[in-house]
């Protein structure tokens, strides 16, 4: 996100900015951050087990810097006199929720 930012801004000072085309990839930046947000809940909810919580608090975290990142993207939106999307990415669900997928083994 600092870097989008960082080129957006080396790009206004020489007017070499589409200002409709900015606007709308903000816009999907926002989606997908706050899909990530979402995401990251979720998952932070479904993780079971004794020794969840580092891994309880790392997904919160991530949640709050995807929130971090849809917010600045909004603000640079609505500095370009964007009206920011109230929509989120899709989100695919695949019901299933184990790690166990991920080692050979059957959830």
């Amino acid at each position: 996100m600092l870097v989008c930012l960082k080129l957006l801004d080396e790009n206004m000072e020489h007017n070499n900015i589409d200002t409709k085309e900015v606007i709308g990839l903000l816009n999907e930046i926002m989606e997908y951050e706050l899909a990530g947000v979402v995401r990251y809940t979720h998952y932070s909810l479904m993780v079971t087990g004794p020794h969840r919580l580092p891994i309880v608090d790392f997904l919160k975290e991530q949640a709050n810097e995807s929130l971090m990142h849809a917010q600045q993207a909004g603000e640079v939106l609505t500095g370009l006199d964007g009206h920011p999307s109230q929509k989120i990415a899709v989100i695919e669900e695949t019901h299933n929720h184990s790690i166990k997928r991920y080692f050979g083994r059957k959830p």
